[in-house]
C-alpha cells in the first residue's frame, strides 16, 4: 500500500502510482476536479514524463489541472529504471477530494 501523508488539507499529496495506470489515473482525476480532459492533455502530459526523473529535483513534470470543481497542480516523474511514476499533487484541500486522490493513488500504485 502506498504511503499517505498527514491529514494536513495544505500538504500535497504524495505517491506514486504504475506508469501504464497513467491515463486511467488522469481520467479519474479530472473527473474529481470536473476538468474536461482531452486527447490532446494526455499526449502533452505522456510526452511530458519522457525524461524526467524522480530524484532530480528539477526532474519533475508539472500540469495545471483547472477544473470547475477544483484546481490542482500535479507533478509527475518517472522512477529512473522502473515502470513507476512518482507523483505529487498541490491544490487538493476539499477532504472529500483528498480522500478520493488518496484511494485513486492506493489502486493504482497496486495494479498494473
Amino acid at each position: 500500500m502506498t504511503p499517505v501523508q498527514p491529514d494536513d488539507a495544505t500538504t500535497p499529496l504524495t505517491g506514486w502510482i504504475m506508469r501504464p495506470n497513467l491515463r486511467p489515473f488522469l481520467r479519474w482525476l479530472c473527473t474529481y476536479a470536473a476538468y474536461d480532459l482531452g486527447p490532446l492533455d494526455l499526449d502533452a502530459i505522456e510526452f511530458g514524463i519522457e525524461h524526467t526523473d524522480d530524484e532530480s529535483p528539477n526532474g519533475w513534470y508539472t500540469y495545471p489541472i483547472v477544473g470547475s470543481l477544483h484546481a490542482v497542480e500535479l507533478h509527475l516523474a518517472v522512477a529512473v529504471g522502473s515502470d513507476v511514476l512518482s507523483l505529487r499533487l498541490h491544490g487538493a484541500h476539499d477532504p472529500t477530494l483528498r480522500t478520493r486522490v488518496e484511494t485513486l493513488i492506493n489502486v493504482f500504485s497496486e495494479y498494473a
